[in-house]
């Protein structure tokens, strides 16, 4: 895996603002197939598959993944309010599961007319310790999931997310 030599390779594009990494789990035994299937709560995203897939220039959603994230400096400064983070949604915290920053820089930057690249040959291993596979922990991770996602589509899209969502969430 020559990670470096790729992200540099891909970063030549000067459009390009956000690599996202394919991201695989390392699990210490297999997680039950309820969780296996919701892996993308852990930042598991291989199943985006083996193509390039870029997510264009504007303020849309992608799922830009905070794990192997490669972001263009002067774009980031530009486009983030890292001067008053009070400004940002809140990620995780403490012991709050929250999420979404990952995802709100994604926005960002989209907003600021660069380009979000998913590119497969930027392979990481992600490990989940086994504490991350028990229910009690899960649970709490989609709750924070589901907060953390309506707080996103309100602040950057106006809309609100209501009780139905939450109901096929939770399922």
């Amino acid at each position: 895996n020559n990670y470096v030599a790729e992200g540099i390779a891909a970063m030549s594009d000067e459009k390009i603002g956000l690599l996202i990494s394919r991201i695989y789990p390392r699990y210490p035994s297999p997680p039950p197939a309820s969780i296996a299937r919701r892996e993308y709560f852990f930042a598991i995203n291989h199943g985006l598959g083996d193509s390039v897939i870029d997510f264009g220039a504007g303020a849309t959603q992608a799922p830009t993944v905070g794990a192997g994230m490669w972001v263009r400096r002067g774009a980031f400064l530009k486009a983030v309010p890292w001067q008053t983070p009070e400004m940002l949604l809140r990620d995780r915290t403490g012991d709050r599961l929250t999420l979404g920053g990952d995802i709100e820089f994604g926005i960002l930057l989209g907003q600021a007319g660069c380009k979000r690249v998913y590119w497969p040959r930027l392979i990481i291993r992600h490990i989940i310790p086994f504490s991350r596979l028990r229910a009690r922990y899960f649970c709490r991770l989609i709750i924070g999931g589901c907060r953390s996602e309506l707080d996103l589509h309100f602040k950057y899209f106006g809309k609100k997310l209501g009780f139905s969502y939450w109901l096929r969430s939770l399922a």
